[in-house]
């Protein structure tokens, strides 16, 4: 028998994106999101939670989704990714999915190349992409993050 696990649902745009709840910190309503220099095009910028300084990614833009405005009501997932907390900005937090294995679909088998993708849910009404939380930024992306975080850290507050 198959250990079940459970994932936190969101949507951005119309597609709905999943995360293993093990891998969420907290979900917070969206707060002023600073810019800071020379971010990774993915990075909408950074947050103060707590005296904690957490970079925001725009799955819209790692995804190619329409842009869209920040609404008041979209939250931000707080995640412990394998380098640093980040954020990650949903229009919606729908609900906590519980999945057995079985219900899974690897990524292969649909999309070869989506690497960012661990798999996928299906259930009645919809195909859930896994997001996969080690592959959200490239080793470039991150580099170019830590940099720009380095220098703006005697300014972000």
């Amino acid at each position: 028998m198959s250990a079940n696990t459970f994932y936190v649902i969101f949507k951005i745009d119309q597609q709905l994106f999943a995360i293993r709840l093990s891998e969420v910190f907290r979900i917070v309503r969206v707060v002023q999101i600073t810019s800071i220099p020379e971010v990774p095009e993915v990075i909408e910028g950074v947050i103060n939670v707590q005296g904690d300084i957490i970079p925001v990614v725009n799955l819209r833009k790692r995804f190619g989704l329409n842009a869209g405005e920040l609404d008041l009501d979209a939250q931000i997932i707080l995640i412990n990714s394998k380098d640093r907390m980040l954020g990650l900005l949903a229009d919606e937090v729908i609900d906590i999915l519980e999945s057995q294995e079985g219900d899974i679909i690897s990524q292969k088998k649909l999309l070869p190349g989506a690497d960012r993708i661990q798999g996928f849910i299906k259930n009645e009404e919809n195909m859930i992409l896994i997001q996969d939380i080690e592959t959200l930024l490239t080793i470039n992306e991150e580099k170019k993050l830590e940099k720009s975080l380095k220098k703006s850290k005697k300014t972000i507050k």
